[in-house]
């Protein structure tokens, strides 16, 4: 396998970002609170003490939305979150047929240097051991499986 760029995945780019920048509000807000509380030491027009929706907001940030996060990112290797280049020529070709919840669908599996790449294009059907393949692929992780590349056509 010869990677020869990494482009990062769609939950890295767009998602990441923005939970910076819910956790960031959430945690000016109790800052913000925490502010009030020392100002003044008053209510607000339901209540509340500066001090409870400091709290609340730090709690809501900090014990909901980070560990969501972190589970979200699962596995933390970047090959899981970063689509990769393969070039390489295939020694075997196979296909798969998978059944979804409305019917089958079938996979194509290319081995390039003993690695398997699943590819999911069907333009992979016309592909014949010793042909050279440009792949770009993200690794794929499944609870109590071994992890594989999931592959779509690049060239």
């Amino acid at each position: 396998m010869v990677v020869l760029e990494t482009k990062w995945a769609l939950d890295m780019l767009i998602g990441a970002p923005l939970l910076g920048v819910v956790l960031t509000a959430l945690l000016v807000m109790a800052v913000l609170g925490w502010w009030s509380a020392i100002r003044d030491g008053g209510t607000n027009k339901y209540g509340w003490t500066a001090q409870r929706m400091a709290a609340t907001w730090s709690t809501v940030a900090l014990a909901f939305l980070l560990p969501l996060a972190l589970l979200a990112y699962y596995p933390y290797k970047a090959e899981y979150h970063q689509w990769r280049t393969v070039d390489g020529t295939v020694s075997e070709v196979g296909n798969r047929l998978l059944g979804t919840g409305s019917g089958m669908e079938q996979r194509y599996v290319l081995v390039i240097d003993g690695q398997p790449y699943g590819v999911d294009d069907t333009r992979a059907s016309l592909v014949k051991v010793g042909d050279e393949v440009h792949l770009r692929c993200i690794r794929d992780w499944q609870y109590a499986s071994t992890p594989g590349w999931v592959c779509r056509w690049n060239q």
